[in-house]
């Protein structure tokens, strides 16, 4: 497995003790979080929140995952508005192709606002991961709701 991480990557250094190997779908970290209405994706799409910083990360295909960390880097040097392609996640299992990558993303400051505007405490108590969905999404298209701890 390689990490491919825009630098400088100092701010993610904590994510890399998260259990890349295992397929997303199946993680159990305590820094892991439900966002019950966040939108719908066709990929498998989890929270994290660490020190301070929340990141979603996103299981595909490393070609696509490096397609979209490509265009994430062209709109932030255009000063687009987007969220902060921070890094990939690459050759986690030559076995599934389809999932051999994972993207991961800050949530920039628009996203940071409004995570600071929520309680804390109700954001943060234990939910459950995506359940009820093979892709872990709940099929709203809010992504302003009520994140909470993954279990």
């Amino acid at each position: 497995m390689r990490f491919v991480f825009t630098p400088p990557a100092d701010h993610a250094a904590g994510l890399l003790t998260l259990p890349w190997p295992v397929p997303l779908a199946e993680w159990h970290d305590e820094r892991l979080i439900e966002i019950r209405q966040r939108g719908i994706s066709r990929h498998v799409v989890r929270f994290v929140y660490d020190d301070g910083v929340l990141y979603a990360l996103k299981e595909l295909n490393e070609r696509l995952a490096r397609r979209e960390y490509r265009v994430l880097r062209a709109l932030a040097d255009r000063g687009v508005p987007a969220v902060e392609a921070v890094g990939i996640a690459v050759d986690r299992d030559p076995d599934h192709p389809d999932a051999d990558a994972i993207l991961v993303e800050e949530l920039g400051q628009r996203y940071q606002s409004l995570w600071q505007e929520l309680n804390r405490e109700e954001i943060l108590r234990p939910g459950i991961s995506g359940a009820g969905s093979p892709s872990g999404c709940t099929g709203s298209t809010s992504w302003a709701s009520t994140p909470t701890r993954s279990s």
